[in-house]
């Protein structure tokens, strides 16, 4: 990479949860030499399935780095449609040419949706993947368009925290449910390692920017947790003595779900030289913020 070139970033997809965590983090470090792209952002306005209005976006400023964190997420809820297609794999066709043009560096965020068995097991990069639903085709392709880059690095990881634009997301439905007399149903069968929103942020700057890292990487905590777990821990942490809950297993659904989320996150751990956030870390950060949006 021309180390001469002057450090611009571009961030796509910065309205949702781990974007608008990005340019937090930038704002937190001083880091001006950025900007966004997003529908209905504070910065560039762009509908990103206008592939030719982006290249000239990309053309214009010349971005070093291009960060990624669009996805349409609604393909999990309903129908593929064009554009969950087109953000979530199409996109990194126009990422992936203009940074090979241009000796520019992407990070990719994929997603952990890929396997099936193994309870909490954590899985390493190169394991055998299980696409079982559209939105894991959809982003497993887009690993595949991102990686004929060399020098781009994907992102592997899951992660919660709080979007108060939108709150639809699993912390603001299980802060619904502490508020509610009403018991829920809650998965105690289906692992995850996600981090919490501001430490993905953290390590993959790490990984991107200090170790110029390329290829495939995980990003999880270092043990997996279950749904069941997170809801108990954080009822507890708050003082939600009333919580009112059903374990359900997400096994005895149809379709079936992948439920073997849990990340090995030992490559990144090894390049980094320290260790992933644990689940009580995860838990205090939650907590931290959820307090306020409680009362």
């Amino acid at each position: 990479m021309n180390q001469n070139r002057r450090i611009k970033v571009l961030l796509i997809g910065e309205t949702g949860l781990l974007g608008s965590s990005f340019e937090r983090y930038f704002r937190l470090i001083s880091f001006k030499d950025y900007r966004t792209i997003s529908r209905s952002g504070n910065d560039i306005l762009l509908d990103l399935t206008k592939t030719n209005e982006l290249i000239k976006i990309l053309d214009s400023f010349k971005p070093l780095y291009i960060i990624n964190c669009a996805a349409d997420l609604s393909v999990n809820n309903s129908q593929p449609t064009l554009m969950s297609w087109s953000i979530n794999t199409k996109l990194l066709e126009t990422l992936t040419n203009f940074c090979k043009s241009n000796k520019s560096k992407l990070l990719h965020f994929s997603t952990d949706q890929y396997y099936t068995i193994g309870e909490d097991k954590l899985h390493k990069e190169d394991e055998i993947v299980s696409l079982m639903n559209t939105y894991a085709v959809q982003k497993y392709s887009a690993e595949k368009i991102a990686l004929l880059d060399t020098n781009s690095l994907v992102v592997r990881t899951s992660f919660v925290g709080f979007d108060d634009k939108q709150k639809n997301n699993l912390l603001y439905w299980i802060l619904n449910e502490f508020k509610s007399s009403l018991k829920t149903n809650i998965y105690c069968d289906a692992w995850t390692t996600s981090l919490y929103v501001d430490d993905l942020v953290v390590l993959s700057c790490r990984l991107v920017f200090g170790k110029n890292a390329t290829g495939l990487y995980n990003l999880g905590t270092q043990t997996a947790y279950t749904k069941a777990d997170l809801f108990q821990r954080l009822a507890k942490s708050l003082k939600v003595n009333d919580a009112q809950y059903i374990l359900t297993r997400l096994a005895d659904l149809n379709p079936k779900r992948p439920r073997s989320l849990g990340l090995d996150s030992s490559k990144a751990s090894k390049l980094l030289k320290c260790k992933m956030p644990t689940f009580d870390q995860t838990i205090e950060k939650i907590v931290e913020n959820m307090k306020g949006r409680l009362l």
